[in-house]
């Protein structure tokens, strides 16, 4: 089991890592994608990494394993700013904290896109305000059991406080993944 890197393309696509420390690009469509043995980079490099499908991750290990988000305008936590500062990640347990890109939402969200949103609007009183037209958002979601992770496109949200399910595009689903932390994702 050497160090693996594995790239998907633009169909469904299954991708195994072996024991090692492997690197998993599902590409577009719908992707089942399990790491395998190691710490493992569940990697997303543009929009159309999960549309039209979303990506199903059997595997990840909340604390060894990591989620590398890679795209315009969504900069990973290690470095870049889309409006100015550092990304940033936080749990989500009352008001928005400007400059925050990704959230953990550690409440018991359904597993539906409207449960889901349900679970981010308690836990963060329900306003969030773009700073700019182009942020995205990124919203990982619990119920106990699995982790569904979003993106919310504040596109035409910059002047609306409110997130509503037009502008919520499931990503992937955590399967086995109970809870996440700010360093489960880089």
């Amino acid at each position: 089991d050497g160090l693996l890197t594995l790239v998907g393309g633009a169909g469904a696509d299954t991708l195994t890592g072996g024991g090692a420390n492997d690197t998993l690009v599902g590409g577009a469509g719908g992707d089942n994608l399990t790491g395998g043995g190691g710490a493992d980079t569940f990697q997303y490099t543009a929009v159309n990494n999960f549309t039209p499908a979303a990506d199903t991750i059997t595997d990840f290990a909340s604390g060894t394993d990591k989620i590398d988000w890679n795209i315009t305008n969504l900069i990973s936590a290690g470095g870049g700013a889309i409006d100015g500062s550092t990304a940033t990640i936080n749990t989500l347990a009352g008001a928005q904290t400007a400059g925050t890109e990704i959230y953990i939402v550690n409440t018991a969200g359904d597993g539906t896109v409207t449960g889901d949103l349900a679970a981010i609007n308690t836990a963060s009183g329900g306003t969030f305000t773009a700073e700019n037209s182009t942020d995205l958002l990124l919203f990982a979601v619990n119920n106990g059991t699995n982790t569904k992770i979003y993106q919310v496109d504040v596109d035409s949200n910059v002047n609306d406080t409110a997130i509503n399910t037009s502008e919520m595009t499931l990503v992937a689903s955590l399967n086995g993944t109970a809870t996440m932390a700010a360093a489960d994702f880089i």
